[in-house]
């Protein structure tokens, strides 16, 4: 994304910096990584026009995940009890659903302790928990894993190593791993 792309109008946040294809590429090249999947700042709403036309720069290295109504996170409070997870975890003999591993300090996000407004933490738990749902119901085959790079809102809490060590928690059969 870069700044000046028009936001949605319900929006937890603006980014006030570029996080730019050419930058992600270098991240993903950085890391000795030759594919990278896209996916559709939540701030851009369901507008998915910028996503589309970035990801044509790059259609050999790039996959896109659009964002549509509804969602498939599962609320901070309810997690494998969300009925929308629940609903998701359903899909999964659809064959036309996969599911993306990834940032589960978002779950956790709106979750506070007793001291006002302190983070819930990097939801690394939580992330074991659903982790183990999504894989006895889509198998690795159907799964995908994201680094959730550049994690808007979250880069004082996450970057690639940490987010690699969650995946490594959440799965810890390599073999698995590796399929996802």
């Amino acid at each position: 994304f870069v700044r000046g792309l028009p936001l949605a109008a319900q929006r937890r946040h603006a980014p006030d910096y570029d996080a730019t294809l050419d930058a992600y590429v270098a991240h993903l090249s950085a890391h000795g990584l030759s594919q990278g999947v896209l996916v559709q700042p939540s701030f851009l709403g369901t507008d998915n026009g910028w996503l589309a036309a970035v990801a044509r720069r790059y259609p050999q290295r790039f996959r896109g995940v659009a964002v549509v109504d509804p969602f498939g996170r599962p609320d901070p409070a309810a997690r494998a009890r969300d009925p929308g997870f629940r609903a998701l975890l359903r899909r999964a003999d659809s064959g036309r659903v996969w599911v993306k591993l990834s940032a589960a300090y978002r779950s956790v996000e709106t979750q506070t302790s007793a001291n006002a407004g302190a983070a819930a933490g990097d939801g690394a738990a939580a992330g074991t928990v659903l982790a183990a749902h999504l894989l006895a119901a889509f198998s690795p085959q159907r799964l995908v894993w994201g680094s959730d790079w550049p994690h808007t809102e979250h880069r004082h809490l996450v970057d690639y190593p940490s987010a690699a060590r969650a995946l490594r928690q959440w799965v810890p059969h390599e073999a698995k791993r590796r399929a996802i």
